[in-house]
């Protein structure tokens, strides 16, 4: 079985609500079309009429499954995007590009107005828009690099805190004078001992 060359959206055609998306197959497989074939079929239908009657459906190329996006030396990387067109009803093309885009040509209001009036036929009588198209594309987009987590520093207060034990045991003011050895080793540079290295050297109070 060779690969399907078309990927279809359904929707419903009295609320739009999304129903699926996938091959012929696939959307045959789901029980919502008697075969493959009717897929087609029932497509071509519903773009011959502004009111189909059960589904609204949109049909786009199957791309191959595109790799990670990795950046470049200029910290750019690829992504797909949607490129629309868009005409009024004289058939003169009022703009192209990506939601953003059209945004900026003045041709539509926001980017939600631009997806919503493809998926609602290509259609927006308030801007004028009686005809829209939509295809993907890749182009090259400029990410920021990832931050850097600043280092974390040792918090002295949380020493006092541990430190501050009302009538300690003995292995309480044992590790009451380690904090105490850690703290001043940090401000001298020194590295910090554990519980173990501190004994063995006798338990200094200095480093």
């Amino acid at each position: 079985m060779g690969v399907s060359k078309y990927i279809y959206t359904v929707y419903d055609a009295k609320t739009g609500d999304f129903v699926a998306k996938g091959t012929a197959a696939q959307l045959a497989g789901k029980g919502l079309f008697k075969d493959a074939g009717t897929v087609s079929t029932c497509y071509r239908n519903s773009r011959k009429t502004d009111k189909p009657r059960r589904w609204r459906m949109e049909r786009a190329e199957a791309a191959a499954p595109m790799p990670e996006p990795v950046p470049t030396a200029d910290n750019t990387q690829q992504r797909r995007v949607y490129w629309y067109r868009a005409w009024n009803a004289a058939g003169e093309l009022l703009g192209e590009g990506t939601a953003m885009d059209l945004v900026a040509l003045g041709v539509f209001g926001s980017e939600t107005t631009v997806h919503e009036s493809y998926r609602r036929g290509g259609k927006n009588e308030r801007r004028g828009v009686a005809k829209m198209d939509r295809k993907t594309d890749v182009r090259p987009c400029h990410c920021r690099p990832p931050k850097k987590k600043p280092a974390v520093k040792p918090d002295d207060r949380a020493d006092d805190r541990l430190c501050r034990i009302a009538d300690p045991t003995p292995l309480q003011r044992d590790v009451r004078d380690l904090c105490r050895y850690n703290r001043k080793a940090r401000k001298m540079g020194h590295p910090e001992l554990s519980y173990g290295g501190w004994a063995v050297k006798g338990k200094p109070a200095e480093p």
